[in-house]
């Protein structure tokens, strides 16, 4: 049954029946009180039999009291009047009865007994009792009276013979109305308490499918998609062919699952990729490497070759530095040898007060020279 219909169409159909079930339960109860409450048709029932026994005995359905003021009227003659009276009003009493018991809704075997054939002895009987008997009485016709009396004898006992078959039918039909009443009440409680009973069943089934149908499958459901969340893409997804909500959610689960491993997927190329680009950089570099290692080589060697040519130059020139500092110093040696001797003139000619005046300016001069090369040399030694 699970995964054939839409668990919201279910819980509807459900709550339908359940709704149901409960108005049934209190249409029973409230039809229950209907029938058997203190005032309901059992009731009414009940009560006309009671009401039937109590007018038949004592009267006035039961004309013994009737039966009874007759033969204390021909008993005591004198007294006919008040008797006379009080039968008038036992007649009144009878007829509006009568007429009552004709309106109810008795049964009709009882209704034909009272209304028809005991009505009929007693309309015979208050026919002779005010045609007959009274007016002897009145005249005082005791003979008259007896002989009428009889006939109202004859009549009170063939009414009396009837009055004793409703008694027993009326007692016969309480019994059975009172036990029929009963035997709905018991229905009535078997039948409230089957639809409880019915209903609890109902609800715990209810129960029981939304667990197995729905929180059992909702909880897999779950357990699935943190398995799915977490990249495990080899699960299966089990209800995707249900055609109820669980079957919705797993058809949801399984697209997730789908994207999960494309984007696994992707992520595995893009891994790919990356490193592909890795290596190829790594390619790219080290090729630049080799050539900016062999540019540098190059450079590096010609600047070698440049400063060895640099050097030999500079050893060529440090030669010529050389022979020219040799050549300095053989002129140097020279310029002091004659210096020497020029000195030497020098001093002599201070010596003698009578030098010239060129002359004189001549070897201050040179002695000016002089300092001024010891100076330079000194200067020269302090360089190097």
């Amino acid at each position: 049954m699970f995964g054939r219909i839409r668990f919201s169409r279910l819980m509807l159909i459900a709550g339908s029946v359940l709704g149901l079930s409960f108005v049934a339960v209190a249409l029973l109860n409230a039809l229950a009180l209907e029938k058997l409450r203190v005032g309901g048709p059992l009731y009414s029932q009940i009560v006309l039999g009671k009401d039937l026994i109590a007018d038949i005995l004592p009267p006035p359905a039961y004309v013994l009291e009737a039966y009874l003021e007759t033969t204390l009227a021909l008993n005591d003659p004198q007294s006919t009047a008040d008797h006379a009276n009080r039968l008038a009003q036992l007649h009144k009493e009878y007829d509006t009865r009568q007429e009552y018991w004709l309106q109810q809704d008795l049964v009709p075997h009882m209704k034909e007994l009272l209304t028809s054939e005991s009505h009929t002895h007693v309309v015979r009987f208050w026919t002779e009792v005010e045609s007959k008997f009274l007016p002897s009485l009145k005249r005082g016709d005791i003979e008259a009276a007896r002989i009428s009396y009889s006939q109202i004898q004859d009549h009170y006992t063939k009414h009396r013979a009837i009055i004793d078959q409703v008694v027993v039918a009326a007692t016969k039909s309480n019994q059975q109305i009172e036990a029929g009443a009963a035997s709905e009440e018991t229905a009535y409680t078997a039948m409230v308490w089957s639809l409880e009973f019915g209903t609890l069943l109902l609800v715990l089934a209810i129960l029981y499918v939304i667990r197995s149908g729905m929180i059992k499958p909702m909880v897999e459901m779950a357990q699935i998609t943190g398995a799915v969340a977490k990249g495990d893409t080899e699960l299966s997804i089990p209800g995707t062919g249900r055609r109820d909500e669980i079957g919705d959610m797993a058809r949801a689960v399984d697209i997730f699952k789908q994207k999960t491993l494309e984007i696994a997927q992707l992520r595995e190329q893009q891994i790919e990729q990356e490193k592909q680009a890795r290596a190829g950089m790594q390619t790219a570099l080290e090729r630049l490497a080799e050539a900016v290692e062999s540019q540098l080589g190059s450079a590096i060697a010609g600047t070698a070759k440049r400063i060895q040519a640099v050097g030999v130059q500079a050893a060529e020139m440090l030669s010529s530095a050389s022979r020219v500092s040799a050549t300095a110093a053989s002129v140097n040696a020279a310029t002091e040898q004659a210096r020497g001797g020029r000195q030497r003139d020098c001093r002599l000619h201070r010596g003698n007060d009578g030098i010239d005046q060129r002359n004189r300016h001549a070897c201050n001069r040179l002695d000016q020279h002089d300092k001024s090369s010891r100076s330079g040399q000194s200067a020269h030694a302090a360089d190097h």
